[in-house]
């Protein structure tokens, strides 16, 4: 299913897949989302709209998305909550950081993800790569009271 919309131009063909429409969209306002979801289910697709970066807008089936996925993943492989750890930089990853798990977002994250705020989100100062190992580091030496364990020995 494609489709035409004057503000939504489609990404290259090898960001499409069979289940992801992907469209860049500069600067769309939460209203003109919600219209563009009614239009679409008005057109009998029901859809997942993934907004993110200010930019970057993909289409994708009703409850796909990548908190989703980890769910699924989680759940088929028998991880519990607090073995799943997470970490994003854009909105594509909101769903994931907001699902109750163990959260990173990294010191170059869009604004969609800084602004958000819970005890299973930590806000890493560092970027990239380095700001997910800094992430990992937090969440591995955290006791399950939310202080720092510590390593040390005695001598």
């Amino acid at each position: 299913m494609a489709f035409k919309h004057g503000r939504l131009e489609p990404q290259p063909s090898e960001f499409q897949t069979e289940f992801k429409l992907s469209y860049y969209a500069h600067d769309l306002e939460e209203r003109f989302l919600a219209q563009l979801r009614c239009d679409l289910a008005g057109a009998g697709h029901f859809v997942e709209i993934v907004y993110s970066s200010n930019r970057d807008l993909d289409v994708l089936p009703l409850g796909v998305n990548k908190g989703s996925a980890v769910l699924f993943l989680a759940s088929l492989w028998g991880v519990c909550f607090d073995g799943v750890t997470v970490a994003g930089e854009t909105g594509n990853d909101y769903s994931m950081l907001a699902g109750g798990f163990k959260g990173i977002v990294v010191g170059n994250a869009q604004p969609e993800l800084k602004l958000l705020r819970s005890p299973n989100i930590y806000h890493s100062p560092y970027s990239y790569a380095t700001g997910v190992l800094d992430g990992m580091d937090y969440w591995m030496n955290r006791k399950d009271d939310g202080t720092l364990a510590t390593n040390s020995t005695t001598s």
